[in-house]
């Protein structure tokens, strides 16, 4: 069988036929569901009919590629926008090699390895890489910062459902990525998942805003709860200066360009739970917060505390907050 797709393919091609093996050249194809750009694929390729199924091996130009309408088909597919490249693919649909290089609003995404596109458990494993990625594009939700990352890992990962999802995922950050305006400086990330759970073996995120570590895992499914553990240190407030004075106009400007923005502030947290909706007893997060010789503007704090703690926070989101300063001075008051 061939993958799988919704919709309608039409075009044109050059058919060179013999019973059950074909050898097609010249196509020009567009697949289309619903509305939005449609896909348009161009070039040529064998396929071979079996008792299994159909046996392909294709090179083809995405003239573009639209990650849009192809989510249609797979709705697990995070990607929206389109772009631009070559696909070769090669194999059955149960498993091929596929090697891929795209370009679009969102980035340019390369990948070499094998897919099983045959549901109803699908899969992928190979090396990616990502350049100039921009996940308000790339995923098509501007609740996310605009970014420009560059990141290069390896994935090995198959699942039917979320909730049997299995493998691992492994990434590096480049040095030259930005989130917003603060840059980062590197990063590394290792997760595993296990039908249900994932575990979170290596995150660490170097940047001019934050240095951010985390390690543990999460419940993806109510029977496999579990504990992360993060840790968040600004060794200078100015590094957040970039977040808190952006530069996108239609952004709100929380300190001004010519505010001083000094002192350092150290959090520590946990999450503990599962993210299933379902689960009674819901996420819970504890949260720790620190902070010395603070100075924004006028006002000044040598130190300050914070403890937070909210239960299930991704429904009711009820808990407590406490909050101490010494030696404070806001608005011309001592306090």
């Amino acid at each position: 069988l061939f993958p799988e797709l919704n919709g309608f393919a039409r075009g044109t091609m050059r058919l060179d036929s013999l019973w059950y093996d074909a050898y097609f050249s010249n196509a020009d194809i567009k697949h289309e569901d619903g509305p939005g750009l449609p896909s348009r694929f161009t070039g040529g390729g064998h396929f071979t009919l079996l008792p299994a199924g159909v046996k392909f091996d294709v090179d083809l130009q995405a003239m573009p590629l639209s990650y849009t309408t192809m989510s249609r088909s797979y709705p697990s597919l995070p990607l929206r926008g389109s772009a631009v490249g070559r696909i070769k693919a090669a194999g059955m649909a149960e498993k091929f090699e596929l090697q891929t290089a795209l370009a679009g609003e969102g980035g340019d995404i390369s990948f070499t390895g094998n897919a099983d596109a045959l549901e109803p458990e699908m899969g992928v494993a190979g090396q990616w890489r990502v350049r100039g990625g921009n996940l308000q594009n790339l995923l098509g939700d501007n609740r996310f910062p605009v970014t420009s990352l560059s990141m290069i890992g390896t994935v090995d990962m198959s699942a039917s459902t979320i909730e049997t999802l299995r493998g691992s995922l492994h990434a590096s950050v480049d040095q030259f990525s930005r989130v917003a305006d603060a840059r980062l400086f590197g990063g590394t990330v290792a997760v595993y998942f296990d039908s249900g759970h994932v575990r979170v073996d290596t995150l660490t995120i170097e940047s001019s805003a934050v240095r951010l570590t985390a390690r543990g895992g999460l419940g993806i499914t109510k029977a496999r709860r579990d504990s992360l553990f993060i840790s968040m240190v600004v060794d200078s407030l100015g590094g957040l200066r970039p977040l808190l004075t952006p530069t996108d106009s239609t952004k709100r400007v929380l300190v001004l360009a010519g505010d001083t923005l000094r002192g350092s502030i150290e959090l520590s947290g946990q999450l503990a739970g599962s993210v299933d909706t379902t689960d009674s007893r819901g996420l819970d997060l504890r949260l720790r917060g620190d902070a010395r010789d603070v100075i924004v503007a006028s006002s000044r704090a040598q130190r300050a505390s914070l403890d937070l703690s909210v239960s299930d926070v991704l429904r009711g989101a009820n808990g407590s907050l406490s909050v101490t300063i010494d030696s404070a001075f806001f608005a011309g008051i001592a306090i």
